[in-house]
């Protein structure tokens, strides 16, 4: 089963939250941005184990388009490649990210909240 449209744009904004402080640091904002994802495009998707686990590697584009507190806007496209492992259960996804190198790869995941989830 491939991950909807839904959980890929949440995995982008998880990936986002991340990068959030150094993205307003390179614009200079003092204040964090607020943004929307629009028009993924994946390009490409491959199957592949993670830690014994089905998942994906999806890479493509998205338009970002972020807002600071001086609502000046920001509208760009970025390229994003992550990694997508479902859960045993299959219920939820995991966001991956490798560590270490090609041939001693772990995998560090989180959780992807479904759209019904409440923490």
């Amino acid at each position: 089963m491939f991950p909807t449209p839904d959980i890929i744009e949440r995995a982008i904004e998880l990936q986002l939250q991340e990068t959030e402080a150094q993205l307003s640091q390179n614009l200079g904002l003092s204040q964090p941005l607020t943004w929307q994802i629009d028009r993924i495009d994946i390009r490409d998707r491959q199957w592949i184990p993670i830690e014994n686990l089905p998942g994906f590697q999806l890479s493509g584009n998205y338009i970002l388009t972020a807002r600071s507190a001086s609502q000046r806007l920001y509208r760009r496209r970025y390229s994003f490649q992550i990694y997508l492992q479902r859960q045993k259960e299959g219920k939820t996804w995991r966001l991956a990210r490798p560590v270490g190198t090609e041939r001693d790869r772990r995998w560090l995941t989180e959780l992807v909240p479904p759209p019904d989830w409440i923490p």
